[in-house]
């Protein structure tokens, strides 16, 4: 009987197990191979694999299964894929665990969008850049605008539980000019509010046509969580408020309206839900910069069950000089 339970046990401890997985947004700061990054940045063959190493061990450290990483600085999405292979290959020798990459189309010479995530736990169904998204004018006189990189999406089955997963990896324009001109001089805020339209629409038409997948925005949106742009992303405000002159920016970035909308977001911002940021501040909440986010669809949220729900968990692993110059980020979901 004895020899019976041990069998038993050992059986089920040979089964897999359906852990949570963890999905992480990192800004990396810049890093690719030195004769490219050089004409972005003033860096050492020797700082980059110093860099190189220290992401790896974010990631790491944060238990990462995938990762969204924007600031992959090539020239093309191969040497992009390049460039996340070689992080990939430091992650491995940690992990000892098997990682696939990707990247895509950026309308940025030099900055590009890609993802990170392990073999065995993801099946890769489908990947889409949005650079030749065309986006809406905010005045008729405006010439044609894109995106500074596209969100780069991906559909991605969980093998060890059949979930299905949509998500949009995001870099928005930079406050820095980077050879553009900022002609209504709000530190490049109005494109900013254009893309966050172009990828709310985007999403919401995505997910309309697949209502059942988890959809996940993350990336870097380049404005804190009160911000215009952050407000559309999250579908508090639309484009056309700006259009019809009910909306206009103020110099802090945010939106002074002159009527009440509402305030129920369609993208939820699990970090600033949880109040997370570069400095953690005690209730009640408090105004603080954080230019990163990862947003869930409100759809999504309610498919889930109240349990499932409270299981979803959000953290940050802070500014590591030696990695770059943003924080970790990331969500578990059981």
């Amino acid at each position: 009987m004895f020899l019976k339970f041990i069998i038993f046990i050992s059986f089920l401890l040979a089964q897999p197990s359906y852990a949570s997985i963890r999905i992480c947004t990192q800004n990396l700061g810049n890093f690719g191979y030195v004769k490219t990054v050089a004409e972005r940045t003033e860096k050492s063959e020797a700082q980059l694999d110093k860099q190189r190493l220290a992401l790896a061990k974010r990631f790491w450290q944060a238990k990462c299964d995938l990762i969204a990483t924007q600031e992959v600085i090539s020239k093309n999405p191969s040497e992009a894929v390049k460039v996340l292979e070689l992080l990939a290959s430091s992650l491995a020798e940690l992990t000892k665990k098997k990682y696939l990459v990707l990247s895509g189309r950026s309308n940025d010479p030099l900055s590009k969008q890609g993802y990170i995530f392990r073999a065995d736990l993801f099946h890769l169904d489908f990947a889409l850049s949005y650079s030749y998204y065309l986006l809406k004018p905010i005045t008729r006189w405006e010439k044609n605008r894109y995106f500074s990189r596209g969100p780069l999406r991906i559909d991605l089955t969980e093998i060890r539980t059949g979930r299905k997963l949509t998500l949009f990896n995001f870099h928005f324009k930079s406050i820095a000019a980077f050879n553009s001109f900022d002609s209504a001089k709000f530190g490049f805020e109005y494109d900013r509010v254009q893309m966050a339209q172009g990828l709310y629409d985007i999403a919401r038409e995505v997910e309309n046509q697949n209502p059942t997948r988890v959809f996940i925005l993350l990336g870097d949106r380049n404005s804190d969580n009160y911000s215009a742009s952050s407000k559309v992303l999250a579908g508090e405000l639309d484009l056309s408020h700006f259009q019809q002159k009910l909306c206009s920016l103020s110099k802090d970035h945010t939106a002074s309206c002159n009527l009440k909308f509402s305030d129920q977001a369609e993208y939820i911002s699990l970090l600033q839900q949880a109040e997370i940021g570069p400095k953690q501040l005690a209730k009640p909440f408090k105004k603080f910069k954080r230019i990163d986010d990862i947003l869930i669809s409100q759809q999504s949220l309610d498919q889930m069950s109240k349990s499932e729900r409270k299981k979803i968990s959000v953290k940050m692993l802070a500014i590591d000089k030696d990695a770059s110059d943003h924080p970790l980020y990331y969500i578990k979901l059981d």
